[in-house]
């Protein structure tokens, strides 16, 4: 009887357990009979649960770059810049300018009307010295006007004048003035 009842129980168990087949990896339950003296067997049944399939977690990586803006290969001065660079060169070979007043005559539409990026590229490009230009043009204002030492100064370096910078124009003038 005992162990009629043992068998009745361990089908009960399969049974619970889902699929007649389970995996022959995992066993479908573990069944203990123990046999006592007393009038009734104890059965203890164990069910492991059916196993699911869990995907491996990706590893993490360890280093995350950032994106990396890659500038476009410079293939060389536009026509417009190439021909802003030739006009700023003719104006350099025939009068002094400031780096602003030539940036302003080659954008000006009453001068050259380039744009403002091609007139300020251009004249980034041209080999010229601004002290020397601040100092031709302090001795074309002295060949027609009198100026003193700091009318002169304030002269080449106003926005209304010549735009030159502060040490531009003391340079010029100073040795403009001195040369008279």
């Amino acid at each position: 009887m005992k162990t009629l009842i043992a068998v009745a129980l361990l089908g009960l168990a399969l049974a619970g357990c889902g699929s007649s087949n389970p995996p022959a990896t995992q066993p479908a339950a573990v069944v203990t009979v123990t046999a006592t003296p007393q009038p009734a067997a104890v059965v203890t049944v164990t069910a492991t649960p059916k196993a699911t399939h869990k995907p491996k977690p990706k590893p993490k990586p360890t280093h995350t770059a950032a994106p990396v803006a890659v500038a476009p290969v410079a293939s060389g001065p536009t026509a417009s810049e190439r021909e802003a660079l030739a006009s700023a060169k003719d104006y350099l070979s025939s009068k002094a300018f400031s780096r602003s007043g030539l940036i302003d005559q080659l954008h000006s539409a009453y001068g050259e009307g380039f744009s403002l990026s091609d007139a300020t590229w251009a004249v980034d490009h041209v080999k010229v010295n601004w002290n020397h230009e601040a100092y031709f043009s302090a001795k074309d204002y002295l060949s027609y006007q009198s100026f003193s030492l700091s009318g002169l100064i304030d002269q080449l370096q106003s926005a209304y004048g010549e735009g030159f910078t502060h040490s531009q124009a003391v340079w010029g003038a100073t040795k403009a003035y001195n040369e008279q």
